[in-house]
């Protein structure tokens, strides 16, 4: 259960909190507060490692806490859910993007590389165009054909599709 709210209800103080079930208020949460400002992107990365919650802003761990009990279970029933608020205040307002979930703890390293990296999305209409990065085939674009953990720097992009002349454009990919 994450979301970035305001606390207090007065839209002043922005930040992340986190309970990993339905245990009472502070057995297994992790929150960091006052470090975001709204009609801002944020690249937030929440890690779970045995007791200790780390929380990471734009790459750069921010936050650690470390928590015992019956809270820290992320084997119960409880729904996971995003940008709900469990104590009625305001729900999240805004935009989540590229949300993912992973089966153990992320490195300091993985953070940093997932952060610095970008996405190529291609959509071919009609459906069906061949995609080369490079000169390297990445699949079928069927509309579209998304490629995640690209590397900041310039791409060369073809797509082809059978009965239509090729499509080709260099793609420039900024860090973050």
């Amino acid at each position: 259960f994450a979301w970035t709210t305001t606390w207090g209800g007065d839209g002043s103080n922005y930040g992340v909190f986190v309970s990993t079930s339905t245990a009472s208020w502070g057995n297994g949460n992790a929150e960091y507060w006052g470090a975001f400002l709204p009609n801002n992107w944020y690249h937030i990365v929440l890690v779970r490692d045995g007791t200790t919650w780390r929380i990471y802003k734009d790459g750069v761990l921010v936050h650690s806490q470390t928590k015992d009990g019956i809270g820290l279970s992320v084997d119960n029933d409880a729904t996971f859910k995003m940008g709900e608020s469990i104590t009625r205040e305001p729900n999240f307002q805004g935009l989540l993007d590229e949300v993912r979930v992973y089966n153990r703890a992320l490195s300091a390293d993985e953070i940093k590389t997932n952060f610095k990296s970008g996405q190529i999305t291609v959509t071919s209409t009609p459906s069906g165009a061949e995609v080369f990065v490079d000169g390297s085939s990445k699949g079928i674009a069927s509309p579209s054909l998304s490629m995640n953990g690209i590397s900041a720097g310039t791409y060369f992009v073809t797509c082809k599709l059978s009965g239509y002349t090729d499509y080709e454009t260099n793609v420039v990919l900024s860090e973050s």
